[in-house]
């Protein structure tokens, strides 16, 4: 371990010294001690106070530089022993300079780097400048042969398309804000995509409940219709053994045109399939079904379906 012999004095516990308070309003602190005694608590606080610091910074050279500090009076030592401890802790403590982070920025006077950890000199500056200065636009459109600015779209690649060309060209496409709106020729432009005429066909619409329908948009030669699949749960009286009990029943919603066929099933999870779980049905007209049950074991919730248009 490095020695120190630049040691503190007067620092131990009731040392002979003035209180801080005492000191601060002494005379001799600005004025200095005029000739006469001096009461050694001054002399003492001045002494110890300045040895204190001395110490501290003594102290300092010799854990940094991992040296000894002599009390030999070599001023040109101690002087460099401090620089090289504050030299090192500096390098030791503060980060290089990064985007992010402040720290000790190298410095670099290349012109054609593209490293983001150094610092540009007034050199490197000064040598971009002189450089931008050397070259105008109007000596750029100098040394622009007119001749190579194309007035035609092509596939050259030595040579330059005028403004006009690019103008004129995207006057034939389309723009995101028109929304299509260029296209003439739809039905053309659905045709080239693949797109037949159900592409015009309105959205299926529907009501969905325990009763409900469905419109579903269909082409049918040639001509637009919209099918119907419609739901509905009734009910039925408990059947006699052997026998269907039926009941008309008007669609919820009718059919618009006619009313295809129909479907029905008993909205039971389980039943006794000893007592006739069998229903049917029979379209009526477009407004009404016919609907029957053979169950016998109880009423009936038969759910019924129809498919028209």
């Amino acid at each position: 371990m490095a020695k120190n012999e630049i040691l503190p004095f007067g620092i131990a516990d009731g040392a002979n010294v003035l209180l801080a308070e005492e000191y601060q309003k002494l005379t001799a602190r600005n004025n200095g001690f005029s000739a006469g005694v001096a009461r050694s608590q001054e002399l003492n606080t001045v002494w110890r106070q300045a040895s204190m610091i001395a110490h501290v910074v003594a102290q300092f050279i010799a854990e940094t530089n991992n040296s000894d500090v002599l009390d030999d009076g070599n001023v040109d030592k101690l002087k460099t022993g401090l620089i090289s401890a504050l030299s090192k802790n500096v390098n030791n403590t503060v980060p290089a300079a990064t985007k992010t982070v402040a720290g000790i920025t190298k410095l670099s006077s290349a012109t054609n780097s593209d490293d983001e950890t150094q610092a540009a000199t007034p050199k490197a500056v000064k040598i971009a400048y002189d450089l931008a200065k050397t070259v105008s636009i109007e000596e750029v459109n100098k040394k622009l042969d007119k001749a190579s600015v194309l007035q035609t779209t092509g596939n050259a690649t030595d040579k330059v398309i005028s403004q006009k060309v690019i103008t004129d060209a995207l006057k034939d496409c389309l723009k995101i804000n028109n929304n299509l709106s260029e296209v003439k020729n739809k039905a053309e432009a659905r045709n080239n995509l693949g797109l037949g005429p159900a592409a015009l066909l309105k959205a299926a619409t529907a009501i969905a409940n325990k009763s409900g329908h469905i419109f579903i948009p269909a082409i049918i030669g040639a001509e637009e219709k919209d099918f119907m699949f419609q739901w509905m749960t009734v009910g039925l009286d408990k059947a006699e053994a052997g026998k269907m009990i039926s009941k008309t029943f008007k669609w919820t919603t009718p059919f618009p045109n006619d009313c295809i066929t129909t479907m029905t099933s008993l909205n039971k999870t389980t039943y006794d399939t000893s007592k006739s779980p069998v229903t049917g049905s029979k379209i009526i007209d477009k407004f009404q079904v016919e609907v029957a049950s053979g169950y016998s074991a109880s009423p009936s919730t038969v759910v019924v379906f129809g498919i028209g248009y």
